[in-house]
C-alpha cells in the first residue's frame, strides 16, 4: 500500500509525505522535554546544550530540517534519473529510515552531517561525463571535511571520492591533489582557531587518538528496534539481490550511477568502525543509500506483495512503540 502510494509524485503524494512524516515524529512534537539526554546523547555536545534550552523549538527545527533533505534527496534521485518515472519513494523511505528507532526521532547531529552526504552523492553523480570536473571535486571533498568536523567517523568519506574517481575512471593527479587540499581547508580554518586560542597541540593529541583508538560498537536497544532493524535487513537483503541483476543489465552512466550509490553504503560499513556509542545513530548514513535503492528498485519492479507487508509491518511497530511510549 506505501510503496504503491509513493510511486506517483502529486499533490496527494505531498500531502501523505508531510502527514507520514508529522506522525513519525508525534511523541516527540507533543512532549520534547521527555527525551532523555542522559540515556540517548544528540550526538554533539553543542546540540544537547540548544536542546536542553529550547526543547521545542529544536523539534521543529530538526523535523524541518529532515522533511527538506528528504525532499531534495528525492529531486536529486529524479534529476539523476536513477528511477524510470518521478515519484516520491526516496523521500518517503528516508523519512521512514530516519525515523525508525527512538534514537533517531530526535535532534541529532546525523540530521546535519545527512544533509552534507546527499550533497555530496548528488556532487560526485554530477561529475559523470565532465571532462575536467575540478569545481565538483573541490566541493565534494570540501563537504567531507566539513561533516568529518561533526562526526569523525565521515573522515572515511573521502575514499569514497577517490572510489568515484575509479568509477568514474579518472586517474589525472590533478582530481586526486585536489580532493585532499579541499578536505583538508576545514581543518587549516579550526586549526587556526585553535592555535589563536593556544589549544592547538591538545586538540591535535585527540583528534589523532580517534584513527587508533577503535571503542567497542554498542548495538544495545529495545525491542522494537531489533523487529524493525531485522524487518528492513530482510527488505534490503530482499531488494539488493534482485537490483544487482538489473545494474548488470543496465545502460553504462546508469550503471556507474549505481555503482557510486553501492560504494556509499561500503563506506557507510566502514566507516562504523569508529562510531562505538553512537553505532545506532550512524546507521541513518545508511538511509541515504538504502533510500535511493528503494526507490530505483520499487519504482520498475511488477512484485510489491512481500515488499509491502514488510513495510507495513514496519509501521505498524514504530507507531506500537510510541503507542506504548505515549501512555
Amino acid at each position: 500500500m506505501l510503496i504503491r502510494i509513493f510511486r506517483s509524485k502529486y499533490f496527494l503524494q505531498y500531502l501523505l509525505f508531510f502527514i507520514l512524516a508529522f506522525a513519525l515524529w508525534i511523541d516527540v512534537l507533543i512532549n520534547p522535554v521527555k527525551i532523555n539526554l542522559a540515556l540517548q546523547n544528540t550526538g554533539a555536545a553543542w546540540l544537547d546544550k540548544i536542546f536542553t534550552g529550547f526543547p521545542l523549538i529544536t523539534v521543529i527545527l530538526s523535523i524541518g530540517l529532515l522533511i527538506f533533505q528528504a525532499l531534495v534527496f528525492n529531486q536529486i534521485h529524479d534529476n539523476q534519473r536513477l528511477a524510470e518515472r518521478n515519484q516520491m519513494l526516496v523521500a518517503a523511505f528516508y523519512i521512514l529510515l530516519m525515523s525508525s528507532t527512538p534514537i533517531l526521532v530526535r535532534p541529532n547531529i546525523m540530521i546535519i552531517v545527512n544533509f552534507l552526504m546527499i550533497i555530496l552523492i548528488n556532487t560526485m553523480l554530477n561529475i559523470l561525463g565532465k571532462h575536467e570536473p575540478y569545481r565538483q571535486v573541490f566541493d565534494a571533498a570540501f563537504l567531507v571535511g566539513i561533516a568529518s568536523l561533526l562526526y569523525f567517523p565521515a573522515v572515511v568519506f573521502i575514499v569514497f571520492i577517490w572510489l568515484c574517481f575509479v568509477v568514474f575512471q579518472i586517474f589525472t593527479w590533478r582530481e586526486w591533489v585536489i580532493s585532499i587540499f579541499a578536505f583538508l581547508i576545514p581543518y587549516l580554518f579550526v586549526g587556526t582557531y585553535y592555535f589563536y586560542t593556544d589549544e592547538l597541540l591538545e586538540v591535535l593529541q585527540k583528534y589523532v587518538t580517534n584513527f587508533y583508538e577503535i571503542k567497542p560498537i554498542i548495538v544495545s536497544t529495545n525491542t522494537y528496534a531489533f523487529i524493525i532493524w531485522g524487518l528492513l535487513t530482510f527488505l534490503v537483503l530482499l531488494v539488493f539481490s534482485r537490483m544487482l541483476k538489473g545494474i548488470a543489465e543496465s545502460i553504462s552512466d546508469l550503471r556507474k550511477k549505481n555503482r557510486v550509490v553501492l560504494f556509499f553504503l561500503f563506506i557507510v560499513a566502514v566507516s562504523s568502525v569508529y562510531s562505538g556509542e553512537n553505532f545506532r545513530m550512524h546507521l541513518s548514513l545508511a538511509a541515504i543509500p538504502v533510500s535511493a535503492i528503494f526507490g530505483t528498485y520499487f519504482s520498475q519492479s511488477k512484485r510489491m506483495l512481500l515488499p509491502e507487508i514488510i513495510t507495513m509491518l514496519i509501521l505498524m511497530v514504530i507507531f506500537t512503540g510510541k503507542f506504548m511510549t505515549l501512555k
